[in-house]
């Protein structure tokens, strides 16, 4: 950013006209004067997303009085864009009217004219200040042959900046059938070959419409995210002309496939009203909503608070055909990422007034509905938008579980040590004499924890190597002196430090995995970028902390018990997971209360599934009493590098080539390494009947029937090669039950 404010020869003219008494009443009244404090994209931005909006953070909003905004491309040429300014938020929002083009430069700038700007012109300094920041667009997207056998096909609107995201959420559900095209390469000709397409935030012409109405006419499965006029009206919908930027859903328990989704969910980011259309008569309401066009049902209805409807749904799903259209109201990939990573809009702010910046100062103090902090909002989103696309399928689709075998929940044990003499050393050997002496370390079978140490902590070699060859994790515990650090600084301070590891413990393999001291953050996700452009994998900054914000109540901070990777504003998904650490020995949430009520969220009826970070120290008990809740109730203790190892595993494996003849589906699985232990569930019911037989790789499995979040399945270990489930009347196919 550039500023030409001339602001030190404005004020030294100033003091000496006004004499010393004035000039500090002055002064204290310039405290409010407006200053563009931040503008994203930052000036020399690269791989900008061309349909993104842009934000300006300012210092007073309310003493704007005028606000020019230009924005320019290469040519010189003053492109239109519309802002509004927040005065609560004192954040201005510009949007071009018009996409940008891809991969060509432009520069934002601002002037504005401030309550002390008629001094300014007095003193003849000139009226504004000028800020600007100059960028470039990411390139198009180049045009790619289909995979072979997806069955959901994701078209990636222009508009929406984070489109790509609803990758990472199939992936993340299991749903690793999928196939995903910017919305300019979509050819309509081709979706025969699908079964179910989610439109994310695309915007189709006329002709394109009309092929997928007729599609969904045969029997697909059309879900569109914020969907535009013309599919509105195949859900016999229109727009209000207003929107909302703040609330929640509830799930209609009247529809079978989402009535275990009991708790309100947070929506993040603009949420459309929409209501019924004249022509269409009268629907079936859901939660609060009320009643829809023809037969339009709510999926969820929409609400104001927790308990307050709008009336108006947040998801509807309406017959068409043999198929459906199911539409969101809101963009699911937006309120996702923002649940789990905070509010953009805050970041590189100090707002809970602890320093440094961490990252719980992107929800503090209300972004996070702390009533609902025991719900991981954020997955229960994604859990209900994978339950709808497996009930509205046509075809049964096979599933990935979240962790390997069918565990629920995994205690992933990092300790931070800061130069403690026996700690770490202490720990492990105490872990593995829990452990039984014939487990093994790829099933999760053996105790098994990560110590990131400072610095400053000694542990001899040869141990740090007898407990690496046992499958302990070892890495420093990068050190800022709780001080913050800009991203150059940051990335210098961490390679550094991990260089200076790696002379201590040449042994040892690269680091992967990372929690800071202090848990120093920079940007919404710029820390992340800088961790992993020296490496780290696996980031466990996101902390549930401060204890006067969290009230003693254990939950999910991000509303997330699960690693997903990061993904910037500009829709850029970064190569580094983010794993929160919920399970804190120093936030003063009870400590053996707080590990079994989430360790009983996910075992549970409420199937909270969770890979829970933990921090512990050496300083108390904390690190005993993991142990013995998660011995208590068989829960597994693992090291963040296997889990690492798993969720590379797991996001690289998947379904192929899958087939749907006469009650035989049919699918090749493609297990990836570090996923050997996953298992597969199937629906247990199809349009052909019950599941009756399943061959895999040419053996006969058999399967464990399961209720997951309302739907019954068959849940078996995965196999590579070919699998056949046959469907029927089981009496007539001569099935006997496992």
């Amino acid at each position: 950013m550039t500023v030409n404010a001339q602001s030190g020869l404005f004020l030294l003219k100033l003091l000496a006209w006004l004499g010393s008494a004035a000039a500090l009443l002055l002064l204290f009244y310039m405290q409010f004067a407006p200053a563009l404090v931040h503008l994203t994209p930052v000036d020399g931005s690269r791989d900008v997303h061309p349909g993104r909006a842009f934000k300006v953070r300012i210092g007073n909003a309310a003493a704007v009085r005028h606000i020019n905004v230009s924005l320019r491309n290469d040519a010189g040429d003053i492109l239109p864009v519309t802002f509004d300014i927040d005065q609560t938020a004192k954040l201005i929002t510009i949007e071009p009217v018009s996409m940008l083009e891809p991969s060509r430069a432009y520069t934002l700038c601002l002037s504005h004219l401030s309550e002390t700007a008629w001094l300014r012109r007095m003193l003849g300094d000139g009226p504004t200040s000028v800020s600007c920041a100059s960028f470039t667009t990411r390139a198009a997207p180049a045009p790619r042959p289909p995979k072979a056998g997806a069955v959901v096909l994701v078209v990636a609107g222009q508009h929406s900046a984070l489109a790509s995201y609803y990758d990472e959420i199939l992936k993340a559900e299991g749903l690793n059938l999928f196939d995903s095209v910017p919305e300019e390469h979509f050819d309509p000709e081709s979706i025969g070959r699908y079964g179910t397409i989610i439109l994310a935030g695309a915007v189709l012409p006329p002709a394109q419409v009309q092929r997928l109405q007729d599609w969904t006419t045969n029997g697909g499965s059309l879900v569109a995210i914020q969907p535009s006029d013309d599919l509105l009206a195949m859900l016999c919908l229109s727009r209000t002309g207003k929107s909302v930027s703040k609330a929640y859903l509830r799930a209609n328990a009247q529809v079978e496939a989402v009535r275990s989704f009991t708790h309100p969910l947070q929506i993040h980011g603009r949420i459309d009203l929409v209501g019924p259309r004249a022509d269409c008569g009268t629907g079936t309401s859901g939660g609060g909503s009320s009643p829809l066009g023809g037969d339009t049902v709510a999926v969820a209805g929409l609400y104001e608070t927790p308990f307050k409807p709008f009336p108006a749904p947040a998801i509807a799903t309406r017959s068409w055909g043999r198929g459906t259209i199911t539409g969101y109201f809101f963009d699911l990939a937006a309120s996702v990422a923002h649940t789990r990573q905070g509010n953009p809009d805050w970041a590189d702010q100090d707002r809970d007034g602890l320093a440094p910046r961490r990252p719980n100062d992107l929800f503090y103090p209300d972004y996070l509905d702390l009533d609902l902090i025991g719900v991981p909002q954020a997955d229960e989103q994604q859990r209900l938008f994978a339950n709808i696309i497996l009930s509205k399928s046509h075809i049964p689709l096979p599933r990935l579980w979240y962790l390997p075998g069918n565990r629920r929940v995994v205690l992933i044990m990092v300790s931070d040590d800061h130069a403690t003499s026996n700690g770490t050393a202490s720990f492990f050997a105490k872990l593995s004499r829990r452990s039984d002496p014939n487990c093994r370390l790829e099933r999760w079978e053996c105790l098994r924890a990560t110590s990131l140490m400072t610095p400053a902590t000694h542990v001899a070699p040869d141990l740090v190597r007898t407990y690496h060859d046992q499958g302990f994790e070892f890495g420093v515990h990068v050190d800022t002196n709780c001080k913050n650090q800009d991203p150059a600084k940051l990335a210098n301070t961490i390679r550094r430090q991990m260089d200076e590891f790696r002379d201590k413990y040449p042994f040892l393999e690269p680091q992967r995995t990372q929690r800071l001291h202090c848990i120093v953050w920079n940007g919404w996700t710029e820390a992340a970028r800088v961790q992993q452009d020296e490496g780290i994998r696996f980031d466990m900054n996101y902390y549930s902390w401060p204890p006067g914000w969290l009230h003693g109540r254990p939950g999910f901070m991000t509303g997330s018990g699960l690693p997903m990777p990061f993904v910037t504003e500009d829709g850029s998904v970064l190569g580094i997971y983010q794993a929160a650490t919920q399970l804190v020995n120093e936030n003063k949430v009870p400590q053996r209360e707080g590990v079994r009520t989430m360790i009983e969220a996910a075992t549970g009826p409420d199937q909270f599934v969770s890979a829970l970070v933990t921090h512990y120290d050496f300083s108390d008990d904390y690190g005993d009493i993991l142990i013995d809740e998660a011995e208590r109730h068989g829960v597994a203790l693992i090291s963040a590098a296997q889990m690492l190892t798993w969720l590379d595993g797991r996001n690289a494996s998947g379904f192929t080539e899958i087939n749907w003849h006469e009650g035989v589906l049919s699918f090749t699985q493609n297990v990836a390494p570090g996923a050997e232990e996953a298992h597969i569930s199937l629906p247990l019911h199809s349009a052909a009947g019950r599941l009756v037989s399943l061959n895999c790789a040419g053996q006969a499995l058999r399967f464990d029937e399961v209720d997951i979040k309302g739907l019954p399945v068959a849940s078996f270990p995965a196999r590579a090669g070919r699998c056949e489930a046959t469907y029927g009347n089981a009496a007539q196919l001569g099935w006997i039950p496992n």
